[in-house]
């Protein structure tokens, strides 16, 4: 059978069942070629709209840029660890005690520091597969 065309039969006259198969085929492969067409446009206009969102969010300043968000973690995080290494000074006199409790904190403190630059190296190699 060609594209476009009907069955006949050999006396040219057309059977009406083949002829309503070729159609409902017809149908659906004109359907699949338009959902293909459509899905690739919409992508597009869904890249499109989220271009339009970030750029909006930036503009009315509700999207920080990441090296900003860094900075800040980063200053509050080293303020954190030096007042968290002034703990065990603030908690006893027992040097013993003290020793123990400072060796937790310095454990603890960079258990975080190793996590953050896990979470940093990450969010980075993420961007960079974007």
């Amino acid at each position: 059978m060609n594209e476009g065309n009907l069955p006949r039969k050999e006396d040219g006259t057309f059977d009406l069942d083949e002829c309503r198969i070729a159609y409902i085929r017809f149908l659906r492969q004109a359907a699949s070629r338009r959902t293909a067409h459509g899905d690739s446009g919409a992508q597009l206009r869904e890249a499109r709209a989220r271009e339009i969102e970030l750029r909006v969010a930036r503009e009315i300043k509700e999207l920080i840029p990441l090296e900003d968000v860094t900075m800040v973690m980063q200053e509050i995080v080293s303020t954190f660890c030096a007042e968290l290494n002034g703990l065990p000074a603030a908690c006893t006199r027992d040097l013993d005690l003290r020793n123990i409790i400072e060796n937790q904190v310095g454990s603890a403190i960079d258990r975080c520091r190793t996590r953050l630059e896990e979470a940093a190296r990450g969010r980075f190699e993420d961007r960079l597969a974007e």
